[in-house]
């Protein structure tokens, strides 16, 4: 998608702004972590989901992380693709289950 965007930028000649980049649905992380695990048909009950508001840290983490793509798609009728939907592109499918390995 990186590549796709950039393209129809540099086409449209847009150069003097920033773009989000991001899928074309909202996922949490652990949304996002579930569905590539069922993409492997990998169970999701081997994540371990811990709210960062019980695991404090020094950083300070927004509860939201998402990205606003509207910006992007009116300058240049960009469209992200489905998580799913990229996982199978890049031929993720096709990779041994073996190499993933969870303690």
């Amino acid at each position: 998608d990186v590549a796709r965007a950039s393209r129809k930028l540099a086409e449209k000649k847009i150069s003097d702004r920033l773009f989000h980049l991001g899928g074309p649905e909202r996922l949490s992380r652990v949304e996002y972590a579930s569905r590539v695990l069922a993409h492997f048909g990998l169970s999701p009950q081997k994540l371990k989901c811990v709210s960062r508001l019980e695991n404090p840290t020094a950083l300070t983490r927004p509860a939201d992380c998402s990205l606003d793509l509207t910006t992007l798609e009116k300058a240049c009728g960009f469209r992200s693709t489905r998580l799913e939907d990229a996982l199978r592109e890049m031929y993720l499918g096709d990779l041994p289950r073996q190499s993933i390995a969870f303690p």
